[in-house]
């Protein structure tokens, strides 16, 4: 029998009890803010939490089919998504470039990130690291608001997207992967490695150690100002979304309290900012 995690045991106890539940599924971005405010809300009130993630594509066709309560994502709704489901936005954050922290750059352009992930430049000494060899590609997969947001910079496009362009694709030759934690690691223990996540997620891993660091993009750092202006020129909502005919009484109340001044600060906790600006 396959266990559940250990820190969904005390959000399913009350489930054992017959109490009441909420399903929440999506970006792997927005998922620490949930499992937090799910552990806090969940001291006051009787709610089973079943939480995971999969990516912003998961989280919003498990809401339009009924199978969870709540999805997540780190990005805007389509128009399709918009058809069937409610949004609530519950933060802001940015998409950050990381490198090794052996890597001497400090910024790059909009052209040569796309220059770099379409193989046009292949080696680090093309932009100036004699030492830095051949640049190891971090992207993402299909399904992530993250990969989805870097094309958009970018004008690249996932060559397994149907009808993708070879000469405006991201290269083959490149690692995959699919939460931030994932693109993290695999940049922290690459020196030649570039890749891109959530500015709010690579902010904490720098301060717990990580061996990373953020670039500056066509000349703006991704700060709490950039962002909050949207000078920076990667900006992104973090969002909530459920079905306009779910009938679950507990949806409202949990997105009510992680709208709350105690709730953004919760968002605000993982670095990411909150939906008022301060004053």
């Amino acid at each position: 029998m396959k266990k559940s995690p250990i820190w969904l045991i005390p959000y399913l106890i009350p489930l054992f009890l017959g109490a009441a539940s909420l399903k929440i599924t999506g970006a792997s971005t927005i998922q620490p803010i949930i499992e937090k405010s799910a552990s806090e809300y969940a001291k006051n009130h009787s709610v089973a939490f079943n939480i995971s993630a999969g990516g912003s594509g998961k989280g919003m066709k498990d809401s339009i089919e009924h199978l969870n309560d709540i999805g997540m994502a780190s990005r805007s709704l389509s128009a399709k998504e918009e058809q069937s489901l409610i949004k609530v936005t519950i933060g802001f954050d940015a998409l950050a470039i990381i490198v090794n922290q052996h890597n001497p750059l400090t910024a790059l352009t909009q052209k040569q990130v796309a220059d770099i992930y379409s193989g046009k430049i292949r080696e680090w000494r093309e932009l100036g690291w004699s030492e830095g060899g051949k640049i190891m590609l971090i992207n993402k997969e299909i399904g992530r608001s993250t990969l989805e947001l870097f094309e958009g910079y970018s004008k690249l496009t996932h060559p397994n997207r149907p009808n993708a362009k070879l000469e405006n694709s991201i290269a083959k030759e490149r690692f995959d992967i699919g939460s931030n934690l994932e693109s993290i690691t695999l940049t922290a223990g690459m020196k030649s490695a570039i890749g891109y996540v959530s500015s709010g997620t690579a902010d904490l891993s720098i301060k717990a150690g990580s061996p990373i660091k953020i670039l500056s993009l066509d000349g703006i750092v991704p700060t709490k100002e950039s962002i909050q202006s949207e000078k920076y020129p990667i900006v992104r909502g973090l969002n909530l979304a459920y079905h306009k005919n779910a009938e679950n009484p507990e949806i409202a109340p949990f997105i009510d309290f992680i709208l709350s001044q105690e709730g953004q600060k919760i968002v605000q906790s993982f670095g990411f900012l909150p939906i008022t600006k301060d004053k």
